[in-house]
């Protein structure tokens, strides 16, 4: 009877071992997952973060690129309207420089002399602008102005009849005169005011811009 005892109490202790040592298990691995998830959620909070930062970075440098573009389109368009007036003011500077040339029909050199589109046509290719050989066809390059908007190195034509046969080069433009050049057959290349003159202020049809 007494072996039997020491059996059962040997039985109970083991037993009791083994299911405190299952208890200690489960609640070592409870620690552990506690400890991983917990590790887990600052990953996805760093991620999170690291998100964010990311978006707002972008959007930065969206904004960024837009201003740089608005800025360099700015600034492409004053070099632009910058180096057309340096263009016209050396079209005029050349053109005045012409005066005293002598005029000569279908002329278009300043030693042997030149006519009124031949004076045109050399001054602006100089400057890397081929025009029509003549008047009238020179009078449909370019965009069409009024002589009120017309600028400096603009081109002045006139008609005679219905026809347009003779054409300037605008030196300056105000309220009370219109400076021109251009090739007269009786005095050459000479610089005039174009509402002081009688005989071509009547004639001007309009204007033209080839810049």
């Amino acid at each position: 009877m007494s072996q039997k005892y020491d059996v059962l109490i040997g039985l109970f202790r083991a037993l009791h071992r083994g299911a405190f040592a299952q208890m200690e298990t489960h609640y070592i691995g409870f620690k552990q997952l506690k400890a991983l998830f917990l590790h887990l959620m600052k990953i996805c909070n760093v991620l999170r973060l690291l998100t964010l930062l990311f978006g707002v970075a972008v959007i930065m440098s969206c904004s960024g690129s837009r201003k740089t573009a608005r800025v360099s389109s700015s600034a492409s368009y004053k070099s632009t309207s910058s180096s057309i007036k340096q263009s016209r003011n050396e079209v005029v500077r050349l053109a005045e420089d012409m005066q005293g040339v002598k005029y000569r029909y279908g002329g278009t050199s300043p030693r042997s002399g030149m006519d009124c589109s031949g004076l045109v046509s050399y001054v602006y290719a100089e400057h890397g602008v081929r025009l029509p050989r003549t008047s009238r066809d020179q009078s449909q390059y370019g965009s069409k102005r009024s002589l009120k908007d017309a600028r400096p190195g603009d081109l002045l034509f006139f008609k005679s009849g219905a026809k347009v046969n003779h054409v300037a080069i605008l030196v300056s433009n105000s309220r009370d005169k219109v400076m021109m050049v251009h090739s007269t057959s009786s005095r050459g290349v000479i610089v005039e005011d174009l509402l002081a003159s009688s005989y071509w202020k009547p004639r001007f049809t309009f204007a033209r811009s080839v810049l």
